[in-house]
């Protein structure tokens, strides 16, 4: 696969969101009376699972558009023995 690099803007846009992802990761939120998400789940859950999406998606990211290509074999630029 060839992928061209990516901008410096989209490597700041990746830090601005892993820092977005560990301040609401300390984000605690309490049930009180507020009623269950889908009837179901705890609002706290549904934080989480919403969290864990993004949390996801952003390693996805990370994996299919950032993470730099691996150099062919030979060609790593060390001296062979």
């Amino acid at each position: 696969m060839n992928r061209r690099r990516p901008s410096a803007w989209e490597k700041v846009l990746f830090g601005l969101c892993v820092v977005a992802l560990l301040a609401t990761h300390m984000i605690s939120i309490e049930q009180g009376e507020r009623p269950l998400v889908l009837g179901w789940l705890p609002v706290d859950m549904a934080y989480r699972v919403v969290w864990m999406a993004a949390a996801a998606g952003l390693v996805a990211w990370m994996t299919t558009r950032l993470w730099p290509e691996p150099e062919p074999e030979g060609q790593t630029g060390e001296g062979e023995p």
